[in-house]
């Protein structure tokens, strides 16, 4: 069974997932991750992940292209999709890919930021990530 991620605002089988080859945090690293434990099906301290993102993103200048709240569900749904029951949701915020990579970023107001979430199932006594 393939598992379900969400970029650039859609839910998608993995496989169907894409980002560009010119995105900036592809090529430059510039970008924001976070990475949400699940045990029980729950969520373990979603909130303080979200402060952190929201500090690390305004340390980068970059916006936040999702509220607090959508992300909240989006993390759900990705749990609850998934049927994951002891794993990760691994979450990473890029500036996106502007027309010319070799530009500085464009001021905050015209970003093109992209954000993907996917979840990752831990198998039995597995402490990394998943690939």
């Amino acid at each position: 069974m393939s598992r379900i991620v969400y970029v650039n605002g859609e839910y998608l089988p993995e496989e169907d997932a894409k980002i560009s080859v010119f995105d900036r945090g592809f090529l430059f690293a510039d970008g924001v991750y976070e990475v949400t434990s699940v045990l029980d099906g729950k969520l373990i301290d979603f909130d303080g992940h979200a402060v952190r993102l929201e500090r690390s993103l305004n340390e980068l200048d970059m916006p936040n292209p999702i509220s607090k709240e959508d992300l909240l569900e989006v993390h759900r749904k990705l749990v609850a999709d998934n049927g994951i029951v002891e794993g990760l949701v691994y979450l990473q915020i890029t500036r996106g890919a502007p027309s010319d990579r070799d530009r500085l970023p464009r001021p905050r107001n015209n970003q093109a930021d992209r954000g993907a979430v996917h979840p990752e199932q831990a198998g039995p006594g597995c402490d990394r990530e998943s690939p």
